[in-house]
């Protein structure tokens, strides 16, 4: 479970762009966001209140994306208002939709089918 300031309405997530000239996917960020209905302060060692200032929208949650090629590494952006987190969402998803995959069970004749 996400035990960050994200709280349990939203999980981090990094999102990887698929380039076919070179067949590998790169990342394109590293996505974090902060509930200010789960923290009110920051309960790490900086001890940080919400960004009133960047909650635009008064959703209660700001975002931060780290545009390193690591998640454990670089620097967040500024923490953005929820307009601005999906316009940067949209640029890369556009209007792709999630797959529905075909599901079969794990038996020894769907196995066998594969070979």
């Amino acid at each position: 479970h996400n035990s960050v300031l994200a709280g349990a309405n939203f999980w981090p997530y990094t999102l990887y762009r698929y380039d076919s000239s070179t067949q590998t996917y790169q990342t394109e960020g590293y996505v974090d966001a902060w509930d200010k209905s789960a923290f009110e302060e920051d309960t790490s060692e900086m001890q940080n209140t919400f960004p009133e200032y960047a909650d635009v929208s008064h959703s209660g949650m700001v975002y931060f994306i780290n545009h390193s090629n690591q998640e454990t590494a670089g620097e967040f952006s500024a923490p953005l208002d929820i307009t601005d987190y999906q316009a940067w969402h949209t640029s890369f998803i556009g209007s792709a939709s999630e797959l529905t995959l075909p599901f079969q069970k794990f038996t020894e004749e769907n196995i066998a089918a594969i070979q």
